[in-house]
C-alpha cells in the first residue's frame, strides 16, 4: 500500500489521493483510510515492526500502537516487539504512551518560529482549507487584516444592495 501510495498508483482510477483511492475501492471510512495509509508508510520506514508484523509476532492493533511514535530507534521498535510479544495490545500502548512522555522530557522547548508556516489543503466542491501557523503576535496581525478584509467585503456587498433597483 506504501509502494502504491508513493508512485500514485491511485492516479490511474482517477483518484486524488491513495487515502480518496481506499474510500472509493473499498468503501472505507475517510479516517481509517488515512490510517491505513500511515500505518503502511510507518511499516515501510521500520523494517523491525514490518518483519514482526508480517511473520505474525504483531497484531496489527500493536502495530498501530508502535506506529504513533516518529522516528524512534530501531532499538525502540525491538523492545516494543517484545513487549507485544510477552504481553497484550494494552501493554504495547501504555509503553508507547511512557516512551512518548519520556521522549517529549528529552527534546528541547520548541521554537516557534521553525513551526511557521502555510498549508492549503484544496477540496473536491471548489473550496480549500488554509492553515498557518504563526506565532501569537503574527496572529493578531493576520486577524486583523482578514477581519478588515471581511469588513469591506461585507460593506461592497451592502452598497451594491442599496444601488440595485427595486
Amino acid at each position: 500500500l506504501a509502494e502504491f501510495d508513493r508512485h500514485q498508483g491511485w492516479a490511474a482510477d482517477g483518484q486524488l489521493s491513495g487515502a480518496e483511492w481506499l474510500m472509493w475501492r473499498t468503501g472505507m471510512a475517510r479516517a481509517t483510510a488515512y490510517e491505513k495509509l500511515r500505518i503502511a508508510h510507518e511499516l515501510a520506514r521500520r523494517p523491525t515492526i514490518r518483519e514482526a508484523f508480517a511473520d505474525g509476532r504483531l497484531s496489527y492493533s500493536a502495530v498501530r500502537a508502535i506506529a504513533r511514535i516518529e522516528g524512534p530507534d530501531p532499538d525502540v521498535d525491538a523492545a516494543l516487539v517484545e513487549v507485544a510479544r510477552a504481553g497484550s495490545v494494552a501493554d504495547v500502548e501504555r509503553a508507547v504512551r511512557f516512551y512518548q512522555l519520556h521522549a517529549d522530557q528529552e527534546r528541547p522547548p520548541r521554537d516557534a518560529w521553525h513551526h511557521r508556516g502555510l498549508r492549503i489543503r484544496p477540496g473536491v466542491d471548489g473550496t480549500s482549507t488554509l492553515e498557518v501557523t504563526l506565532t501569537d503576535l503574527e496572529i493578531q496581525e493576520v486577524n486583523t487584516v482578514l477581519q478588515a478584509f471581511i469588513d469591506l467585503k461585507a460593506e461592497d456587498e451592502s452598497a451594491r444592495a442599496d444601488s440595485s433597483p427595486e
